[in-house]
């Protein structure tokens, strides 16, 4: 198994945030709580970043359909109005 360690400088502000998270959440091992909260903020600025993958692949799908006229523009029909 790859192991990975890193040691970060979180300063004056995220340094007593991170201990006062770790208190609450009643970890006396401030590294391994350190190395959870990151490891879920990575999980989800990964989520975070496929979800904006996917939402401008569908934004370029329907533009690349209406400008070669395989769909209507939607602005020129009423809501609930048939296109054709």
């Amino acid at each position: 198994m790859t192991g990975y360690f890193y040691t970060i400088e979180l300063g004056e502000t995220y340094g007593p945030k991170l201990e006062r998270l770790a208190e609450r959440a009643s970890y006396d091992d401030r590294e391994e709580f350190a190395a959870m909260v990151l490891a879920h903020a990575v999980d989800q600025w990964e989520e975070q970043d496929r979800q904006d993958g996917e939402a401008l692949h569908e934004r370029l799908a329907q533009t690349c359909f209406f400008e070669a006229g395989l769909m209507p523009d939607p602005e020129l029909f009423d809501e609930g109005e048939i296109p054709f």
